[in-house]
């Protein structure tokens, strides 16, 4: 298990293997950093690696960095840093079990839908003036309950 001197270490270790501009670009095609400038957002990476510059990555920007690098190292330190154990990677079963509930979801979602459409279709009657079809609307059971405004209620007899 890697230790680290101090957080810049791990921000270097988190980015290992990658280029300034690499980091920057991930952070751009992200939409983290999408209205920067590709030469900006290089400067603010290695501006974001030096210890001597006061200029720090955001929390969502290690995040999309540890995630496009694989390397999780600032999250590690993270945890070692509060005295928290390291997290481990989710297992592909696990990953596999979270995307089936979520194409369930989806289908049952979408199976309510069909059915509140086909309920509404059935509610659908043709309408027709003389021998001319004009189309369908919806036949309501019950007639539509209409609120009057204090000033407006109709006449009592």
């Amino acid at each position: 298990m890697r230790r680290y001197r101090d957080g810049a270490d791990a921000l270097k270790a988190m980015c290992f293997g990658f280029e300034p501009k690499e980091i920057a670009f991930f952070l751009m095609e992200d939409g983290i950093w999408a209205d920067k400038d590709l030469d900006i957002a290089v400067t603010r990476v290695n501006a974001c690696l030096n210890p001597k510059k006061q200029e720090f990555f955001h929390f969502s920007e290690i995040i999309a960095i540890s995630k496009r690098t694989r390397n999780f190292d600032a999250v590690f330190y993270a945890c070692d840093e509060m005295g928290l154990t390291r997290p481990m990677p989710v297992s592909i079963e696990e990953q596999m079990f979270r995307v089936e509930c979520v194409m369930n979801d989806a289908a049952a979602l979408m199976k309510n839908a069909v059915d509140e459409m086909n309920h509404i279709k059935t509610q659908l009657v043709p309408v027709e003036l003389g021998d001319k079809k004009l189309g369908q609307v919806l036949h309501f059971s019950q007639p539509p309950k209409f609120t009057f405004l204090p000033d407006k209620q109709p006449d009592k007899d």
